[in-house]
């Protein structure tokens, strides 16, 4: 059983713990980053429970796509050369045809410098076409994108499997016991440090993990803020770890083992765990939302 979904009672019991805790200490502590607000909690549990949902009603969207595997993989990629190519063509009928771009510096005649002797209804012709072949171009480019980056990703995906990956291991079968569970959890959360840190660069990889950090509040509902656009996305494959001897099976269990994790990090109501954290005093409180903010986007940034 998938212990992420095993967990869904705990998430929520937990969530109703931490309401009813923030409730009761509201006078003493004051407006924080870590309060619940009806309307984001709503939005971050149905992202929570559609990221769960979209694998299980979808699971042939991607698959039908993937180049070499799918159906409609070649008309995906048809399109993606369609659309980049007529972005092109547009962009340069778009350049041709701007008046603004060959402007020289000091013309004062509202002509540019491959205009002059123009008539004026050649000239709005000419800026209608220019309007037109920009339009065209910007929305060819983001087509060729999504179909582009579609085919990738899927094909990256179907390549980068355990299960796939596992018949070219380099090493034995580490088998199931307690070595190769550490080795599966470690090497995941390796993993999962770097595809977390390229979606914080990558403007690409960003575009998906956005919505994660798209609240205003920290607490435990904030976990479940999670994107549906995962399957799009282009990352480091956790089934390298079978070509070091992990079996898929631990791979599954040590994702998890890390997911569970992650959802306890996300909140601000626990200040401390005392030496398990190295902390022996909890951090002063502040009865500002603003302070609360400042010192809470800090933890998000650097541990969800």
């Amino acid at each position: 059983m998938d212990l992420t979904v095993a967990a869904v009672p705990a998430y929520f019991g937990s969530m109703g713990a931490e309401y009813r805790w923030l409730r009761r200490h509201a006078d003493e502590r004051g407006p924080t980053a870590a309060d619940y607000e009806r309307r984001d909690t709503i939005a971050s549990l149905s992202m929570g429970v559609v990221s769960l949902l979209a694998p299980i009603v979808m699971p042939r969207v991607p698959r039908s796509v993937t180049p070499g595997k799918g159906r409609r993989a070649k008309a995906l990629l048809g399109v993606a050369v369609g659309a980049a190519t007529l972005a092109s063509v547009a962009d340069v009928m778009a350049r041709r045809n701007d008046l603004e771009a060959g402007r020289l510096p000091g013309a004062d005649d509202g002509r540019s410098a491959g205009d002059a002797g123009a008539t004026e209804p050649n000239r709005e012709r000419r800026r209608r076409t220019g309007r037109a072949a920009r339009r065209v171009a910007g929305n060819a480019a983001v087509a060729a994108i999504m179909a582009g980056g579609t085919a990738v990703s899927t094909a990256w995906a179907s390549k980068a499997t355990a299960q796939r990956l596992s018949g070219h291991r380099v090493v034995g079968d580490l088998g199931t016991g307690p070595v190769a569970l550490a080795l599966a959890v470690l090497g995941w959360d390796f993993i999962y440090y770097w595809n977390h840190r390229f979606m914080h660069e990558s403007r690409f990889m960003w575009a998906i993990h956005v919505v994660h950090h798209s609240s205003e509040h920290y607490n435990l509902s904030t976990a479940l803020r999670q994107p549906v656009a995962d399957a799009f996305g282009v990352f480091v494959p956790y089934g390298i770890l079978s070509l070091l001897g992990v079996g898929p099976q631990l791979i599954e269990t040590a994702r998890g083992i890390n997911l569970l994790y992650q959802f306890w990090i996300h909140t601000d109501t626990i200040a401390t765990l005392g030496p398990v954290d190295g902390s022996s005093t909890p951090p002063r409180t502040t009865g500002s939302t603003t302070g609360a903010t400042a010192s809470t986007s800090t933890v998000t940034t650097a541990a969800s």
